[in-house]
């Protein structure tokens, strides 16, 4: 699988954050911005959390 261009995984991070603070608002940003990457790194190589 082509890995997705830094653009294209710093949309999904934004997006990823936009939503997370919405249906977890007592994560925290730290806690957000995480789970955020992690959600752009799978979509961008789902393999690699096997």
């Amino acid at each position: 699988m082509e890995p997705i261009d830094r653009d294209r995984w710093h949309t999904i991070y934004r997006r990823a954050v936009q939503y997370f603070k919405r249906i977890l608002p007592g994560l925290g940003n730290a806690g957000t911005y995480q789970l955020a990457a992690l959600a752009a790194d799978y979509v961008d190589d789902p393999d690699q959390f096997k």
